[in-house]
């Protein structure tokens, strides 16, 4: 078999027929009745001091400045100027300059992260307002300091000292305050009144089950508030922690918070994990692990205008950065999906490869020659998951249907996968193509909830075929697995 005809027909891909959920292993079981206990005592026991110090947004946006810093006369310039970053504000290349930033950027809560360049383009004035960007520009090398691995730093522009690309910008425009100013009161509003007397917003996260407010009221006191990801913010909380603790750890300040409630330990770990990027709360009881859950970072300004967006939808709510076809680039799996990924703030957590085809892999038994690429792709939603499925196959002859339209049927039930119902649609593109002679796309959800958890596109034709299934493991984890192979 020729390999571009079997690149073409492995253009659409995965099989999705035993189309359910993953289940991660973790203490769901427990998970559930941990996040929504009670306080059983009035006064939470708190293993460190309270933290009371004046809560500073744009302070919390640096990197941890040590008490010496290298005498900027003392470095190379080479190592202490930042040249190409001041060259391109200098000649308002505001795109190129979008490409020098590591994402995601903090901004100071509850303003969104800055995700991805275009994101960077769109709020650049905002944040680099006139008087900020020509002290930057009209620096001088001497004025910049150094602080070894953690960058260099003028007037609250970090800028990585190896790589040139900007890390942290630890400075507020008085329109990005009047904005996030104008955001704290409506997310006020949109509050349970218990807890609209908070003084300063610090966190807020979605898991998968749980949605996690963190704030500071008048007396300096940390809260904690959890409610369930079917209600809104505007109801009662589930549960409500108070004496709560912060610990900032690492170069980039990151944040852990930390309550207790009886002889259970609550951390937030809102900065990201090391390896995924991403958020994640954890519950121990004394040495024991009860609930272990990644989480992602929610615009505010979205739940503010939706507070209760439909999950179920093919049609973007506003919380997703990937709402439309994207043109892979790179020449190999691997590539096509970093490319994908990357501007996006999702995650690549691992990717497994299998060729029997042209690579040195055995022919599975009972199976044809073919080619497995195995992707899991952390911080990825349901209609993130979609396109990036459409984007990887370069399958633009689905485009995102309308659900109650479709034709829904009974799936066979399988291990792991009962309950669900899937419906289908053909590809117009096989009555065009002599050598491809079907081609389809189809969708799996739960009979009971409607929630999506998988979807599949598959094409047979002349020589081979493809198999391609998009498959949920939790609420913002997702399997995509490509099967292509030869008759």
């Amino acid at each position: 078999m020729k390999p571009s005809v079997f690149l073409a027909l492995c253009g659409l891909m995965l099989a999705c027929e035993s189309a359910g959920p993953v289940t991660p292993v973790s203490a769901e079981s427990v998970s559930a009745e941990a996040m929504s206990k009670k306080p059983v005592s009035a006064e939470p026991v708190v293993t460190e001091p309270v933290v009371t110090e004046p809560f500073d947004a744009v302070q919390a946006l640096a990197p941890v400045v040590p008490e010496r810093e290298s005498p900027a006369s003392d470095m190379p310039e080479s190592e202490r100027y930042p040249e190409q970053v001041i060259t391109l504000m200098r000649e308002g290349r505001v795109a190129a300059l979008a490409e020098r930033v590591r994402y995601p950027l903090k901004r100071p809560f509850p303003l969104s992260r800055l995700r991805q360049p275009a994101d960077f383009v769109a709020r650049y004035h905002q944040i680099f307002d006139e008087a900020f960007q020509a002290k930057i520009i009209a620096s001088k090398p001497n004025q910049w300091s150094h602080y070894g691995w953690r960058g260099r730093a003028y007037e609250g522009l970090w800028v990585d000292e190896d790589e040139d690309i900007i890390q942290a910008i630890a400075h507020e425009s008085s329109a990005e305050k009047a904005d996030r100013l104008a955001l704290v009161e409506q997310v006020r509003a949109v509050l349970h009144p218990s807890l609209q007397d908070f003084a300063a917003p610090l966190v807020y996260i979605e898991t998968t089950k749980f949605k996690i407010w963190l704030d500071r009221t008048a007396d300096g006191t940390r809260r904690y508030a959890s409610w369930s990801r079917s209600k809104p913010l505007s109801a009662e909380p589930d549960l409500v922690l108070s004496g709560g603790a912060l610990e900032r750890v690492g170069r980039m300040n990151d944040e852990i918070h930390t309550f207790r409630n009886a002889d259970a330990t609550y951390q937030v770990f809102p900065s990201g994990d090391p390896k995924s990027g991403w958020p994640y709360i954890e519950v121990r009881q004394g040495d024991q692990l009860l609930l272990e859950q990644s989480a992602r970072w929610v615009d505010l300004a979205t739940v503010v205008a939706d507070p209760m967006p439909g999950p179920l939808s093919f049609v973007p709510t506003g919380r997703e950065t990937l709402q439309s076809f994207m043109e892979p680039s790179g020449s190999s799996a691997l590539e096509r999906m970093r490319s994908l990924l990357a501007p996006h703030g999702m995650v690549l957590l691992s990717h497994g490869h299998y060729d029997s085809l042209e690579g040195d892999d055995p022919v599975r038994p009972n199976a044809h020659p073919g080619e497995e690429n195995t992707f899991i792709i952390g911080g990825c939603n349901v209609v993130e998951a979609y396109w990036i499925l459409a984007s990887f196959t370069r399958g633009t002859w689905f485009t995102p249907p309308d659900a109650a339209s479709l034709q829904w049927s009974d799936a066979p039930d399988r291990p792991g996968a009962t309950g669900l119902e899937r419906a289908s649609v053909d590809s117009p593109n096989v009555e065009q193509w002599d050598t491809l002679w079907s081609q389809s796309f189809t969708v799996s959800r739960r009979k009971d909830t409607g929630e999506i958890v998988a979807y599949r596109t598959a094409s047979r034709g002349e020589g081979g075929g493809s198999e391609t299934t998009m498959k949920k493991v939790d609420g913002y984890t997702w399997i995509l697995r490509e099967d292509g192979f030869a008759d």
